[in-house]
């Protein structure tokens, strides 16, 4: 069963909604990619002879499952249940457009990526990558398959785009050619490029009857506390997937534990809880259609906070109006 770890990096932070539900056509094979044992060749050069193997000798099996995106059925598979680090969405994706670059010949898997001070900042860094340092296309993509690294996840996406925002767009239109379709929801219902549609909050349950996979994005105020509870819960199709990087709160907790009990949705993504850190002994740690993470689905690195900060001391000392004031009737 893919158990999907929703990626610390920019890339997930694309959706511009307060909520946005995606509704796929295309279904993706979850495994294909061989994880083939994890062996590095011994070149103090390369940054692959940098990795912090905080479990041991980190030597995975081989893994690999193929599903038939019409049928449903698996055509193949070697150890599929294995105990693996998890890919995310993101990272099959990222994968993807990279082996379309392979495929084309514009790079192979000698080509060496650099890897930015951004990219060594990822948290966990699984790879142990460093500034200024490079990596071999094939050892970025064994980090990914097997460890699912986030270090090499935004190498990949600052080579192959520019830059994080530049690749989440490439990733957007390469979905949509694929069938993907965005709906929102938000305050105002105004049109947005992201999405082929954006519904207003009272249309919040014909938005969430169509989606496939529904994440929340909002902030909490009076407004979104409790914005998703019992009835919500109930229009959401009974194989969607609810994903919350927002604030715990904006869902019904206790319904939403009532709902994920009974199998009425397919499962969820939590990075965020009622109490912080999530309780050892709550339920939610017990159910098999869960993945929990631990708050970690937007962190704010040094190198993005320091330009804000300096930026708005410089205003505020010049007695210039400041950026990013929080509206105190809309209560963010």
């Amino acid at each position: 069963m893919l158990r999907k770890h929703w990626a610390s990096s920019h890339l997930m932070r694309v959706g511009v909604f307060g909520l946005f539900a995606i509704a796929t056509a295309a279904v993706f094979t979850t495994d294909s990619a061989e994880a083939r044992r994890y062996h590095r060749h011994s070149h103090s050069t390369h940054a692959r002879s940098h990795h912090n193997d905080d479990d041991g000798d980190y030597s995975p099996q081989f893994s690999s499952i193929i599903v038939d995106a019409n049928s449903g059925a698996t055509l193949t598979s070697t150890s599929p249940d294995g105990l693996r680090h998890p890919a995310s969405l993101t990272k099959i994706m990222t994968l993807y457009l990279l082996f379309e670059r392979l495929e084309a010949g514009k790079m192979n898997l000698d080509t060496e990526m650099s890897v930015s001070e951004h990219a060594s900042d990822q948290a966990p860094t699984k790879l142990g990558l460093r500034s200024g340092q490079s990596i071999r296309v094939e050892d970025a993509i064994k980090g990914l398959v097997t460890r699912s690294a986030n270090d090499a996840a935004v190498v990949i996406a600052e080579n192959l785009g520019g830059s994080e925002e530049e690749f989440a767009r490439q990733m957007t239109r390469k979905a949509r050619a694929l069938g993907l379709r965005v709906i929102g929801v938000s305050r105002t219902g105004r049109g947005a490029p992201e999405a082929d549609r954006v519904y207003r909050p009272r249309s919040l349950r014909a938005a969430l009857a169509q989606a496939d996979f529904v994440v929340l994005t909002v902030p909490l105020h009076a407004a979104t506390r409790g914005l998703l509870g019992a009835a919500e819960l109930a229009a959401m199709k009974p194989s969607a997937w609810l994903i919350n990087i927002a604030r715990g709160p904006i869902v019904d907790e206790a319904a939403l534990l009532e709902t994920l009990r009974a199998g009425r949705i397919g499962g969820a993504v939590l990075d965020v809880f009622d109490t912080e850190p999530l309780p050892s002994e709550h339920p939610l740690w017990a159910l098999d259609n869960v993945v929990i993470t631990p708050h970690v689905s937007g962190p704010s690195t040094p190198p993005e906070i320091a330009p804000i900060f300096n930026d708005n001391l410089r205003r505020y000392v010049a007695g210039r109006p400041l950026r990013h004031l929080v509206d105190r009737a809309r209560e963010y």
